[in-house]
């Protein structure tokens, strides 16, 4: 399984092709492209199912995270089109989930790196786009009948990208990611008429890169990623925001050279979980850190294997009393990890795999406590990339 911790001055842990997304509930969607609905499977192990997708493209598709209330999911990314990425968006409906009409900004690389969707008719997804030697932000809106680009800066001068989303109302949106080598944390915001790119403190001169942002509420939200301490080590980063200007937060870290956050998740102001992965001299293991409203601190996380590397990629807290981290672990390939907290502890679930690659969860939805559905990244090689649900009802 290859590392996901970006090198100082690179983009992110994920480029062309391979990246995180985002995925979150939309309502009946009227545009639809690409091949037939593909009919949902009959649950297995521990209620998850596989799920195959539809192909688009090249057969190269790439999808993440995802969030799925009652009314559905949708989900985006990326696919290969005659070589070069364009923008993806699939959806779920009653029979299955099928391909859905997506713009691009240009004909160079294309993809969206997150969606947030506070009603049916309207949903933000966000990500890049290559502009000559750089890439600029990509952000794009879908209005209960069709997707569009919509308007948004980039650092002048230097590469920005997109990668999460967070629209607590209709009049309020923050997308999250980086821009420039070194990195720097990039925020920009949404008041309902454009989009601004805002301040954000760095805690360092070094790479600062932020992956995941969620809002508890119209006035609480928290951005989470990593800030590299040396060149060849890195510490949790934590931003907050209460209704006014963006502060960095004191975060713990586990014991290790290095420190990732890859998601964040909050069900109130005084409720959030962040998730991600951290090393010492060996592999990668499981990091997980609580919010209780005055601080975060380190909760210890179960890993599928004691030698190899394991992470946590996403999470999604339906209750104060049940949140499911997933990512992946390394045996004998990359495989599906599913963790999973009751209010009292983190426990890990078995979950199914999809053979012909390395698997690799990069987001879950649940509905109830009872009903989640996760998406995994199947990489079949160097170049080829198919991506399947685990459904559990």
């Amino acid at each position: 399984m290859d590392s996901k911790q970006p090198a100082p001055g690179s983009e992110g842990r994920r480029r062309r092709g391979a990246r995180a997304v985002a995925a979150v509930a939309l309502g009946a969607i009227a545009a639809v492209a690409g091949p037939a609905v593909v009919a949902l499977a009959a649950p297995a192990n521990h209620g998850y199912a596989i799920v195959t997708m539809p192909r688009f493209g090249d057969n190269n598709n790439y999808l993440g995270s995802l969030q799925c209330p009652a009314t559905g999911c949708v989900a985006v990314g990326e696919s290969t089109v005659g070589g070069v990425s364009r923008t993806l968006v699939e959806v779920q409906r009653s029979a299955g989930w099928a391909v859905v009409k997506s713009p691009n900004r240009n004909a160079s690389d294309n993809a969206l790196g997150g969606v947030s969707c506070p009603t049916p008719t309207m949903c933000v997804a966000v990500g890049d786009y290559r502009l000559g030697k750089n890439y600029q932000t990509l952000i794009e809106r879908w209005n209960g009948t069709a997707w569009s680009v919509v308007a948004s800066p980039s650092a002048p001068g230097i590469s920005s990208e997109l990668i999460s989303v967070a629209c607590p109302t209709t009049k309020l949106c923050f997308a999250v990611g980086r821009a420039g080598s070194p990195a720097t944390d990039l925020v920009e915001m949404w008041r309902g008429a454009a989009w601004s790119i805002v301040h954000a403190p760095n805690p360092s001169a070094r790479d600062n890169f932020l992956e995941g942002i969620s809002c508890g509420t119209p006035t609480f939200c928290v951005a989470a990623g990593a800030d590299y301490t040396t060149p060849s080590s890195a510490s949790t980063e934590i931003l907050v925001w209460h209704g006014g200007t963006w502060s960095i937060a004191p975060s713990p870290n586990h014991a290790g050279t290095t420190n990732f956050l890859w998601s964040v998740d909050c069900v109130s102001a005084s409720f959030c979980r962040a998730g991600g992965s951290f090393s010492m001299s060996g592999p990668e293991r499981t990091l997980l850190l609580s919010f209780n409203g005055h601080g975060w601190a380190v909760v210890p996380t179960p890993n599928r294997t004691a030698t190899t590397a394991n992470s946590l990629q996403r999470i999604t807290c339906y209750s104060t009393s049940h949140c499911v981290a997933v990512g992946d672990f390394y045996s004998g390939g990359g495989k599906n990890l599913v963790e999973q907290w009751n209010g009292a502890g983190w426990s890990i679930l078995a979950v199914p795999n999809l053979p012909g690659g390395d698997s690799e969860l990069e987001g879950v939805a649940c509905t109830s406590a009872t009903a989640c559905t996760a998406v995994s990244d199947l990489q079949v090689s160097d170049s080829l990339n198919r991506s399947y649900m685990l459904v559990r009802h």
